[in-house]
Order: structure tokens, then C-alpha cells, then sequence
């Protein structure tokens, strides 16, 4: 399920909408845009993993991988990417790579937080196809998010970097107020 036509990705959502909030600004985008791609893809982690516990802490698995994801775009202002690209290259490009740290840094937390749980379907099955198209619409972006998602972080290069040290972050240790 992608989250998209599943009304209790609202109600799982509701205690984060300002870290909604935040991440939308974060990411750069309009808001259509930060809908059709950041939306869905948290959308379709909400209603998978619910308001369960993770693994070795009291904050429910939405609470980690959404502060993962925040932890991701704040870091994404400092990094360029990719490495060496030349400064045009890299604005021309800001957006894909910012999404693209984004959806790696959330697919590899989701798994994380779902170590000891069966799931149908794998972790990168939350983001949604137009993500995934375009992700895949630059070759150089789409092979260093797979090897990021793979955990290949020093195929993923610069990405790969900055996906493990949002990921070594610490999470939170509990639920934010009123979840």
C-alpha cells in the first residue's frame, strides 16, 4: 500500500505535522512537489509501520524515521552532491539529490526499525513510482540511491556519506507530546 488513499496515514501523521512542516521546508520544493514525492513516500511509512515501538527505545518507528529523514535534509545543505560535480552541475541537480538523500536515509531507517518484524514488502516499496521515475531519470543520481539504499555507502559516494551519518545520529528515545 502506498499510503496515498489510506486515511490513517493521516491520523498516524497528525502528531508530526510540525515535522511535516519542517521537512517541507527543508526540502526546497513547492509544496505540490514535496506532496507528490516526500508526502507519499511518509504517507506509505505511516501506515506501515504505525504507531509500534522500535526496537530498543520507547519512540513509536514513525517518530525514528521521520527524525532520521529531518536529520537528512538538514545535513543535505552542507554536502554537495555529487562529489565533485561543478557548482552549476550541483543547483541544477539540488533537488533530485536532495530527494534522493531523503528517500535512502528513510528506506535504510524503516528497515532498521523493522529488523525484527516480517513485512511483505521491502522497505523501498514506500517510495512511489514517481519517485522511483525520478530518481531513475538521471542515471548518475539513481545508481548511487541504489547503492545507498543497498547499503553500498562508498558506491553511493557523497550520498552514501551522508546517509550514515543520519543514520549513526541518534533517534529519539521517546514519542513526541500527544502521540
Amino acid at each position: 500500500m502506498n499510503g496515498r488513499n489510506d486515511p490513517s496515514a493521516g491520523t498516524w501523521l497528525r502528531p508530526y505535522r510540525s515535522v511535516l512542516a519542517e521537512l517541507a521546508q527543508l526540502s526546497g520544493v513547492p509544496d505540490p512537489v514535496f506532496e507528490t514525492y516526500y508526502g507519499v513516500t511518509l504517507r506509505a511509512v505511516a501506515v506501515r509501520v504505525r504507531n509500534q515501538p522500535a526496537p530498543g527505545t520507547a519512540a513509536p518507528r514513525l517518530a525514528v524515521v521521520l527524525e532520521h529523514a529531518r536529520n537528512a535534509l538538514r545535513r543535505r545543505r552542507d554536502v554537495r552532491l555529487p562529489r565533485g560535480a561543478a557548482p552549476h552541475e550541483a543547483v541544477a541537480q539540488a533537488d533530485l539529490w536532495t530527494y534522493a538523500a531523503f528517500a535512502a536515509v528513510v528506506v535504510r531507517a524503516l528497515a532498521a526499525v523493522e529488523e525484527e518484524t516480517v513485512s511483505p514488502a521491502p522497505p523501498v516499496a514506500v517510495v512511489p513510482v514517481a519517485g522511483l521515475v525520478w530518481l531513475a531519470s538521471d542515471p548518475t543520481v539513481f545508481e548511487h540511491w541504489l547503492a545507498a539504499v543497498a547499503g553500498a555507502d562508498a558506491a553511493a559516494e557523497a550520498l552514501g556519506d551522508l546517509v550514515r551519518a543520519c543514520l549513526d545520529a541518534a533517534a529519539p528515545a521517546r514519542a513526541p507530546d500527544g502521540v
